[in-house]
C-alpha cells in the first residue's frame, strides 16, 4: 500500500548515559559510556510506521 503518511510531534535528540552502578540516595556516580539517539514521540511514531 502505497501513500502519504504525517506525524505530528516532537522529535528530540535522547542522550544516554552508562553507569556501572545506579547510585544510592544522594549518591553520585560517573558515567562509563554516553550515546546519542533519535527519540521525541513524533519520530518514534513515524519509524514505527
Amino acid at each position: 500500500m502505497k501513500g502519504t503518511l504525517w506525524v505530528l510531534g516532537s522529535a528530540n535528540i535522547d542522550f544516554c548515559a552508562r553507569v556501572e552502578r545506579f547510585p544510592a540516595i544522594g549518591e553520585t556516580v560517573v558515567a562509563c559510556a554516553f550515546a546519542r539517539r533519535p527519540g521525541g514521540k513524533g519520530a518514534n511514531q513515524a519509524a514505527a510506521a
